[in-house]
């Protein structure tokens, strides 16, 4: 009896941590290099949110992806050398790029290095950051029990625990409850 019970604690472990991963993984947003032979990115500005990922994909040739403004790159990425169509490049940005790459107000200009001062060939990613711990629901400076049941009584709501932002709480903000458990960073 007691190696059932290990058993399905594991499997009940196991697919938390997976669904835990699934909810808070970002999104993916799209910006094509050079469309139409431009000398452009579109969307040139975009707004994200923490965790999510830039893919970059080149429509046009002989360009490529440099953090910073023409001139004054940052070093936080770099696409490589001028590419042809059809290349592609991602950036996560997630609190360990943030981390290592700090900029004021986490807004990330990029540019064509070929093409940026020539011809405008520029953009930027906004990074928006939550506050530094919404999971917190009873202000200790910990995610514990206490915010669980918090959670708890907030079910079916769409209280301070939508957490996913989907109009009410569910199982979706307990799993990532459950991701953020332990001290608040």
């Amino acid at each position: 009896m007691k190696s059932v019970k290990v058993g399905i604690y594991a499997a009940v472990t196991c697919c938390t941590i997976y669904m835990a991963h699934m909810v808070l993984a970002g999104t993916i947003h799209d910006v094509a290099v050079g469309p139409g032979g431009s000398f452009t990115f579109s969307p040139g500005d975009i707004v994200i949110d923490l965790g999510d990922t830039i893919r970059w994909t080149w429509e046009g040739d002989g360009h490529n992806v440099d953090s910073g403004i023409p001139g004054a790159p940052t070093g936080a990425f770099l696409s490589g050398p001028p590419a042809d169509a059809g290349t592609v490049f991602e950036v996560v940005f997630d609190q360990n790029f943030l981390d290592e790459n700090p900029i004021v107000d986490d807004l990330y200009d990029y540019h064509c290095h070929p093409h940026g001062k020539l011809f405008g060939m520029v953009g930027s990613v906004q990074v928006l950051v939550p506050a530094s711990c919404p999971w917190d629901l009873d202000s200790s400076g910990n995610v514990n029990t206490y915010d669980l049941l918090a959670l708890f009584a907030l079910w079916g709501t769409a209280g301070p625990a939508d957490f996913d932002e989907s109009g009410s709480v569910n199982t979706s903000d307990l799993l990532i409850l459950f991701a953020n458990w332990g001290p608040c960073p």
